[in-house]
């Protein structure tokens, strides 16, 4: 298990430098405009409500820029660093209700929802990344349920993050409101 999580791991930082060295024109040739190169990669249109001018729609895509390829390799490589550490710390995991499986699942959807809070197009998209990351925060520091301690952290990471969200909505709408599009 922790194999295989490492090697997905690792194969997100592998695709970052691929998007990267496609960014600068490493695989391709650059922009002879001077423009800074942008890589948008549109899957669907996951939400789209209304017609005519009042329509809405956001698009589950993903943006890959100069800043968000400085992220992807923190979280990628970070990420990988601590996926590494937690094969040697829970080597010593002797469970059987599969503790070792759900911990590197939670860890592996950690780092899934940090590269799409740093590479998502649109506000909506990110926030879904921004609900993941706090949702694994809770999964995560709640882990040894068994013990009293990490209970109780996990239910304040839990209000914290309740929190953030409600500061993150409200700008998220401040911004829909000026801009008119998220």
């Amino acid at each position: 298990v922790g194999t295989l999580s490492c090697a997905s791991v690792l194969v997100s930082l592998v695709l970052s430098a691929a998007a990267f060295g496609q960014l600068v024109g490493l695989f391709e040739p650059a922009d002879s405009s001077g423009a800074p190169m942008i890589l948008v990669d549109t899957l669907y249109t996951w939400v789209g409500v209304g017609v005519g001018s009042s329509a809405f729609s956001a698009d589950l895509a993903f943006h890959f820029d100069s800043l968000s390829a400085v992220m992807c390799f923190v979280v990628a490589g970070v990420g990988l660093l601590i996926h590494l550490y937690a094969v040697g710390y829970m080597g010593s995991d002797t469970r059987e209700d599969g503790g070792v499986q759900r911990f590197f699942c939670y860890l592996n959807l950690f780092t899934a929802a940090m590269l799409t809070l740093v590479l998502a197009d649109n506000l909506l998209l990110m926030l879904l990344g921004w609900e993941g990351v706090g949702l694994c925060s809770y999964l995560l520091i709640g882990f040894w349920h068994e013990r009293p301690a990490a209970r109780e952290a996990a239910k304040k990471a839990f209000i914290v993050t309740r929190i953030g969200d409600v500061g993150l909505l409200i700008g998220i709408l401040l911004i829909w409101r000026e801009v008119g599009t998220f």
